[in-house]
């Protein structure tokens, strides 16, 4: 089938066309997002929401602008990242940084940086 067809098939909200999709890039897509996350589970559960992602986003893609193979990835890309935001751990987001002193007593105190709050908590 021709990409521009197909497009403009997924455009109308033809679910043959959806349907075709589906079957030609499951497979492929379930392979990076298994790279990505290591979890076959959650890299099923993901390629699901890509589709759904890509059903409601249709819409936005512009033909010339980039492939279609491209678009799919953005938004794949996008439910990763989401995915990851949600289930990386706090010790990973954070990074310790060690303080010089502390004013108020001889104790070690430690200032943690959350990468993605982008905040400083002191702990001791």
């Amino acid at each position: 089938m021709e990409e521009h067809s197909l497009i403009k098939e997924l455009k109308d909200g033809d679910n043959d066309g959806f349907r075709y999709v589906y079957e030609k890039y499951k497979e492929k897509l379930f392979s990076y997002v298994f790279y990505k996350i290591k979890n076959k589970s959650e890299a099923e559960d993901l390629v699901q929401e890509i589709f759904t992602k890509l059903y409601k986003n249709i819409g936005l893609y512009d033909e010339n602008q980039s492939t279609f193979y491209n678009f799919l990835l953005s938004n794949a890309n996008q439910v990763i990242a989401e995915y990851s935001r949600k289930n990386i751990s706090r010790e990973q987001r954070a990074e310790k940084v060690h303080l010089d002193y502390d004013i108020a007593s001889d104790d070690k105190v430690f200032a943690v940086y959350d990468k993605f709050e982008g905040e400083y908590n002191i702990e001791e």
